[in-house]
Parts: structure tokens; sequence; C-alpha cells
């Protein structure tokens, strides 16, 4: 009955309504069916051990990690708590705690193949797979997720109704009925009711993420979409509404309290159906104005051929649906998250409305867009795509249709010959993006090949793994010719070639001006530092540019000298008072008074580095090129050697051969690059296997060895654990 009962009203739950409807059947139903199961097999382990109840536990955990590892994860913290609960309860005891938490980790172990090199980010460091802080707002419950007056708006909401019906089964309690809820029965309704109240509690609290004092205490927290344990919330709820219901029959003696009892159920889901708000309608569109426009663009029969489609507007996940169906690679799918591109993409959105289009166009180049799909909004958007050869295919009254008729080339020249490397790097790079944005904010990642591709090194805010080895990168990169400025951020200070890094304000009235050894000649006014604080630089041996407040006099600009050549030192911590930077640290309407001026400095001290200051790459021209469903092949001839991009996008699984030798692939802001030496050669990319891929594999296998084993010596193991255990305590207790 409680089955059954709770079946239904986990179905009707809205919050799992909404969550199909808004981000797919297939992306969420799984997780959705597979929760109850795993709730389910858990009961049955605990009821009874056996290796196949034990095994059930694995699959099933498995399959839900497959569905959605961080549902899997939470869902496993929330059923956690529960058979706590019980073994606090003293339904079960520790061993049976034990195994069942090894049954979920061999469960983890079957499909370390999977996990391993999606999750660790051993495979790929330092590219991200997900915005962490704008899916957290997202995926983080609050108060109006609980009001019934939200029930027909079109966000996530948990009913109230069921939850309320869900506490109320605290009343049966203190007076359990006896024919049923035996204190023999391992599992009985009492038991099963406390421990489904404290994880249900425990569910709800949780999804509340950073609204809660305690959240930012918890392991792992800063990574958690806290909303997600809201399925299993779901469940635990519907479970406790049947049980109410069932104990409330259950006590019904007469055929007045009978009725009584039809009428209160009755009632309660007629509320349950108001509280679900099946007036909440999704609009279903036919999507013919999109479709006519995408079948105007002119396509290749090879989607290769005919470059890349993106889109600038929000949209639904119909536009990475009907170009795929026209042949038409993308950049992106409709959900950014799991892409390494990621953070290019959600900086877009600063880049537009804050008018850098030159940073959007440097990616269109480098992704090779043919065709574009715009709102109407981004007005100067719109005007650099016709100033950079795109033509309008259609316009309708929200977006426009642009298309490229220059020939479709996955393989660029690369000539741009400036790095930079730090946190503050983004909006160094929306404001110069001739600029290579370095795929780790880390200096001491970087191999000396890779960086002898480059003129100039920025460091804007640099993470620091090892201070000597990046003090000993600089003096080398000096030494070798190249130009490098350290901009200190105002998060940590570094005492590089003993200078003197202090924390300074920035007050009103204060000016930036230069000294009388300096190359400059500008002064600047400089807006009060809403932050508070930020990096002099001090011990420098030539200073070009100081902050004067008052009688103050503080170095800001200038020059160290290591071993005969310049390494040069920028304060105040002046690139992140950018408009590009305030805008992406601060929101759209932040704004800086003094940001055109800094822009200006910054690019007269770059350009001393004879910086390479064009963002359009030329085609490489290639022959015979061939897609393959796990690579691609292509013939060149050149007369000088080239560093070539491939607008593919980089991971350590790629390996490349040129004339069937091995060819050192390199990540340019997570595309492809290569070194093509001059002549006439033959170049082949192949996805496959690193270490880490491997290692998974390995661990899936032996997991799924030692799950059978343990399996069939479920009861000698646990008798040999409890022994161990007895003779423990025995010998603490003599002790």
């Amino acid at each position: 009955f409680v089955g059954i009962g709770g079946a239904v009203l986990y179905a009707v739950q809205p919050y799992l309504i909404r969550t199909i409807v808004s981000q797919g059947s297939i992306a969420q139903g799984p997780i959705i069916a597979l929760t109850p199961w795993f709730l389910f097999c858990t009961l049955l382990f605990l009821e009874k051990r056996s290796a196949f109840r034990w095994m059930s536990v694995c699959i099933v955990t498995s399959l839900l990690i497959l569905s959605h590892a961080m549902h899997a994860l939470l869902i496993s913290i929330g059923l956690a708590v529960f058979v706590f609960v019980m073994l606090i309860l003293r339904r079960i005891n520790i061993i049976d705690f034990l195994f069942w938490g090894t049954a979920v980790a061999f469960g983890a172990g079957l499909v370390s193949f999977w996990w391993m090199p999606g999750a660790t980010q051993l495979e790929n460091p330092g590219v991200p797979y997900v915005l962490t802080y704008a899916a957290r707002e997202l995926y983080t419950a609050n108060i109006d997720w609980f009001n019934p007056l939200m029930n027909r708006s079109g966000g996530y909401y948990f009913s109230l109704s069921i939850m309320s019906v869900a506490l109320l089964t605290v009343l049966w309690l203190k007076n359990p009925q006896p024919e049923y809820n035996s204190s023999d029965d391992l599992l009985n309704t009492k038991n099963l009711t406390i421990s489904l109240l404290i994880a249900l509690l425990f569910g709800i609290i949780l999804s509340l993420g950073d609204n809660i004092p305690f959240y930012k205490y918890i392991p792992m927290s800063g990574s958690l979409f806290p909303s997600r344990i809201l399925s299993f919330s779901s469940l635990l709820a519907a479970l406790l509404c049947a049980i109410f219901f069932r104990e409330l029959a259950i006590r019904c003696r007469t055929i007045i309290s009978c009725f009584l009892c039809c009428a209160v159920i009755t009632f309660f889901f007629y509320v349950v159906l108001i509280d679900v708000s099946p007036s909440f309608v999704i609009d279903i569109k036919t999507y013919d104005d999109l479709r006519s426009g995408i079948n105007q663009v002119p396509t290749r029969q090879q989607a290769f051929d005919n470059g890349r489609f993106a889109w600038f507007m929000p949209l639904g996940s119909e536009i990475s649906y009907f170009p795929m169906t026209n042949n038409l690679n993308m950049t992106d799918g409709w959900n950014i998250e799991g892409t390494p591109h990621m953070y290019s993409l959600w900086l877009h959105n600063t880049a537009i409305y804050a008018k850098f289009n030159d940073y959007v166009m440097k990616n269109i180049y480098h992704w090779n867009v043919r065709s574009i799909l715009v709102s109407n909004r981004y007005t100067s958007l719109k005007k650099a795509l016709e100033k950079s050869g795109f033509s309008i295919i259609k316009t309708e009254s929200d977006k426009t249709l642009y298309f490229n008729n220059s020939p479709s080339s996955y393989f660029m020249v690369q000539n741009r010959n400036a790095l930079v490397i730090g946190k503050s790097a983004p909006g160094l790079e929306m404001a110069f993006p001739w600029m290579v944005q370095g795929y780790s904010t880390s200096l001491e990642d970087y191999t000396k090949e890779y960086l002898q591709l480059f003129k100039l090194i920025y460091l804007a805010e640099p993470e620091v793994k090892d201070f000597s080895k990046l003090q000993n990168m600089i003096e080398e990169l000096a030494g070798s010719g190249k130009t490098v400025i350290v901009e200190m951020g105002r998060s940590k200070t570094l005492p590089l070639f003993d200078t003197y890094p202090y924390w300074e304000s920035i007050p009103a009235d204060s000016k930036l001006v230069p000294t009388k050894e300096s190359p400059f000649t500008q002064e600047i006014l400089l807006e009060p530092d809403p932050s508070g604080q930020a990096a002099a630089i001090g011990n420098l041996d030539e200073v070009w540019m100081e902050m004067i407040a008052g009688e103050k006099h503080v170095p800001v600009v200038g020059c160290k000298n290591v071993n005969g050549n310049r390494v040069y030192f920028i304060g105040l911590a002046l690139g992140q008072r950018l408009e590009s930077s305030v805008k992406w640290t601060r929101g759209g309407l932040a704004t800086s008074s003094d940001s055109k001026e800094i822009e200006n400095l910054l690019e007269q001290i770059v350009n001393r580095s004879d910086a390479q200051k064009s963002i359009l790459p030329p085609p490489f021209p290639v022959s015979n090129n061939k897609w393959y469903h796990n690579g691609f092949s292509f013939s060149y001839n050149t007369e000088q050697a080239k560093p070539v991009v491939v607008s593919v996008t980089y991971a350590p699984r790629w390996k490349a051969t040129i004339d069937g030798a091995p060819l050192k692939v390199y990540n340019m802001e997570n595309l492809l690059l290569v070194k093509l030496p001059a002549g006439k050669h033959q170049v082949s990319f192949k996805y496959g296997m690193t270490w880490v891929g491997l290692t998974g594999v390995g661990l899936s296998i032996i997991s799924f060895l030692m799950m059978i084993i343990i399996a069939f010596r479920l009861e000698q193991l646990r008798d040999l654990i409890n022994n161990i255990w007895k003779a423990v305590l025995i010998k603490v207790s003599d002790t």
C-alpha cells in the first residue's frame, strides 16, 4: 500500500515534473526513475542480507552515476543519512552499515571508466567542466521553492502540501499499531518513519545550500548543486504521505471513521491537484521560422565543408537540433556545461553587453563559424559581423541570421605571440583579444617548448604552485629575449627578484603620474578603488609611474633588472580597472572612469614586445583532409615551418603523427596546436586513451571482480569482521 501510494505521490511531485520539462526527459528521467530503486534495494539488503541484494545496491548505484554523477552523490548522501539513523535506532548494526557503504563504493568503482576522466580533472587539469558559480545559483533552493503561492510560476516548486502531510507522520510515532509494527520487525513502520523524516529534513535543509550558515563548512560544498537532492526528498515525502494515510486507515474502526478517512484522503488529493498546478502549460512550438531560416544556409554534404553554426541570443534546445539536421557543426550545445570552451562562451555575455566585439569576433574566427544567429538587440555585434564579411540571410523581428561564404577551414596559421596567464586574464583578453589566454593560471604548468611560441608573457595575478620554479622560469624567459610583465592583483603579493610588494588603498583625487625616467608622458586621474587595497611594487630598479595621493608617492609601474634583462612590473591591479575586467567581476552595470587611460598605458607597455595584434588567423592550406569518427588526417606542403591551430576541442586524448612519427599536440585556448615543419608531409590525428582513462577501465574491471568475490563470500566475510570486532572490544575492555 505504501509503495503504490508513494509511487503516485512521487510521480505528481511538481519539482520532478518541472525538472523534466525544463531539463529534458532523457537527461533527468533516468535519475528520477532510478532513485526509488536505490532506496528499495537498500531496504531489501537491510531487511535480509544476501549476495543478490548486496549486488543490486552496487548496480543501481552504478546506473545512477551513469545517469548523473552529481545527483548520484547527493542521493547517496541522503540515503546514507537514512541508513545511519537506522543504525542509531539499533535496527541494523555497524557491520550492516559498512557493508551497505561498500556496496555503494563498489557501485562507483564499476563505472570508474566513466567518472574518473570526466569528474576528477586528472586527464585535463585546469579545464573547467562546469561553471559552478553560475550553476550553484540556479540549483540552490530558496523559500519560494516551498511557497504555495508560487505554484503557478514556471520555476522549480516543491509541493508544500505533500511535505506538510509527510511531516504529520510524527503523530503516529507515539502509539504505533502493534499488530502492524512488531518490535521484532527489523524495518517496522515506526523505524521507517523516523528514518525517513530525518532524511527528509536533512535533504530539505541541504537543498538551501549557501542560504544556510553552516553550508560552506561542508566538504566539496563549492562543487555541489544542493537542490539536486530534492529528487530524493520528493521520494521520501511521497512515502511518508502514504505511511500517514495507511496509519490513518488502520485506525478506522467504525463506518463514520472510515467515511471521515476517505473524505480526508479525497480532500488531500484535491489539494495536491491544485498544488501541482495542472494549469501550468508549456508552450509547444513548431519552430517554422527557425527551420526556414536555417534551411536557407548554403550547405554541402560533408559537414566539415560547412563550417560551424553559432548563436548569440537566449534560445531553447531547438537551436542545437535543427542545425544538426542540416549537417551543420556547432560551436557548442544548448547547455554549455561540460565543454572546456564554456568560460569563453560565458564571457561573451560580458563582451557583447560591453561592446568588446573584437573578442567575440576572435572566437568566431578561430571556431570556424560560417553561419550565425544574432539577437537584434546586439546592434554593435551585428555591425562587426557585417564589417567582417557576414551577409544577412534572413531578418526577423527579434533576430538576424548571417552567413559568411568564405571557404570553411578548420586549419589556421597561429600568428599571435602574446600570452596572458593568471586569474585576471579574462578581463585583459577581452580588452586585448590579440592575446592568447593560457590554459592554466600558473606559469609553472607550461613547458619551455610552448612558451617559445610567444614574444610576450603577461602574468595577470598568477597562481603560484612553486615560487622558486616560477622565479627561475621568469628569469629564463627574460634571458631568452621574451618580454615578461608581472601584474599582481588583490589576493596575494609575490616578492619576485627581491621586489617589495605591499598593500595600498587608492583614495579619491589620486593621480598616476610619470617619473623623470619614464618613457610615458600621460597623467591619469585614478578612480577610488572600491575593493579596498591592491599591491604596490617597491624596490624596483626603475620606477616609471607612481601614484601621488597627497604627500604620498607610491611606485606602481617599473622594471627590475634580472641578470641584465628587464622584467616589467605593474602594481595596483591596473589590469583589473579596465572596463572589461570591471564588468566581468562586478557586473554589467559597473563602470570604470579611468579605463581608457589605463588601457592606453598597458598597451604602451605591451608594445615593448612587438606583439602581433591581428585577431584574424590566416587559413593554412591542406589537401586530402579526411574526417573519421575517431580522428582526421590531412596533407600539406609549405616552404616554412609554421605553428598551426586546428579548430577542434583540445583533450589530452588527441595523439598526432607526422609521416608516422609522433607529433606533439599543444593546447591553445582549448583548440589543438601543432608545430608543422617545412616541406611536404602527411599528418594524422587519433582520439585515443590516456593513463587516466586506462586507470578508470582497470578500476572498473577490478571492482567488478571484487564485487563478485565479496557477493559469494558475503556471510563468511561478515562473520570474519564480526569476530575481529568482538576480539577488539574484548581486548579494549580487558585493558
